[in-house]
């Protein structure tokens, strides 16, 4: 899946938007909720903007139990 994080000046993910799916609902919440627990380095002298704009891929890999 591919989303969109809108990141504020200390770091953290303020928005996250979907823009290709997973194809599976379940999972794509997941995703939401796991990155919009994600921290970056906070942006200090890098740019004057209040937020920043970043593209970020995930790749899952779902394999059956054995057993």
């Amino acid at each position: 899946m591919t989303c969109r994080l809108m990141i504020d000046r200390d770091g953290k993910v303020v928005g996250v938007e979907v823009l290709e799916s997973s194809g599976f609902r379940e999972l794509d919440q997941a995703a939401l909720r796991a990155l919009e627990r994600w921290r970056f380095e906070p942006l200090g002298r890098l740019t004057d903007r209040e937020r920043v704009f970043g593209i970020q891929r995930l790749t899952f890999e779902i394999t059956k139990r054995r057993g």
